[in-house]
């Protein structure tokens, strides 16, 4: 083997190592992060995903009720409220978004706690 045979494969081998290790890394913050990034993307599916009416029960609360294809707003509430529920016309929920407190109330420097 030439001098220049016994470089090329040391600088394969060192090309494959570098490779091995940068997906070692990779698959080691997949590990880390990646449950916690699917567990967000799935709350964040849950709010778009449209369920059927009889998936909801009264013990989930208030939720959106939409009508496809959709041409107006969403209901806000129950079912049993009566107050704009019209039974057979909203066929499919949502959840409510629950947003995150801001760190200061608007024009204000106190922090929310």
């Amino acid at each position: 083997m030439s001098k220049d045979d016994i470089k090329t494969a040391l600088e394969l081998a060192a090309g494959a190592l570098e490779q091995r290790c940068a997906a070692f890394l990779f698959n080691d913050r997949q590990s880390k992060y990646g449950k916690e990034l699917e567990a967000a993307a799935e709350e964040v599916r849950a709010l778009y995903t449209p369920r059927p009416f009889a998936e909801y029960h009264e013990d989930i609360g208030a939720v959106l009720w939409w009508r496809f294809p959709i041409q107006e707003p969403p209901y806000c509430g129950w079912p049993e409220d009566d107050a704009g529920f019209i039974p057979g016309w909203h066929t499919h929920w949502t959840p409510i978004p629950k947003p995150t407190a801001p760190a200061l109330l608007p024009n204000s420097q106190e922090s929310v706690k």
